[in-house]
């Protein structure tokens, strides 16, 4: 694609690269991450008894903002609401949970992963790489006195400081 037809709004590289599209990733990022924690949460739940869909464990999981501990949310639940864990009758058997820590860890893992991208996705938003590249490739371009590639260069550096300042 040439000069004249990304200026004509052609588009460019840059626009995959720029601010608008990293604060969009990041945003994914978070409600991903936001996602993934409600998950863990639900679990934690559904781990210490409580049916957040319906009635007095609906409300709970509303009011409670603690970590998704399942530990934590029967304290929370037993000392806010004087809730008290179903006891089992004499001779049934708790029902089995297939790979409930299991899921939990899965669940947990996919939280970390998230942060650690949304970690990624910031970090490259405030790098300046391509600035310090730049600055290289322009020092070497004057050095060959190559000036029309070294104009080129300092555009294109002149653009991405402007792009990275909101000013375009």
């Amino acid at each position: 694609m040439s000069d004249r037809e990304r200026e004509a709004g052609g588009g460019s590289d840059q626009d995959q690269d720029g601010p608008k599209a990293l604060r969009e990733a990041l945003e994914r990022q978070k409600a991903e991450n936001a996602e993934l924690r409600g998950k863990l949460r639900q679990s934690a739940f559904r781990e210490v008894g409580i049916d957040t869909t319906t009635g007095l464990g609906k409300t709970m999981a509303e009011f409670y903002d603690g970590d998704a501990d399942p530990d934590a949310i029967r304290q929370f639940a037993t000392e806010r609401f004087e809730w008290k864990p179903p006891e089992p009758k004499p001779g049934d058997e708790p029902p089995e949970t297939p790979g409930k820590g299991e899921l939990r860890k899965e669940v947990t893992e996919q939280v970390v992963e998230a942060g650690e991208r949304i970690d990624k996705t910031v970090e490259k938003a405030t790098s300046t790489d391509g600035v310090d590249d730049l600055d290289a490739k322009i020092a070497e371009a004057e050095a060959n006195k190559d000036w029309q590639t070294a104009m080129k260069l300092k555009a294109l550096k002149t653009r991405q400081i402007a792009v990275k300042k909101g000013l375009v």
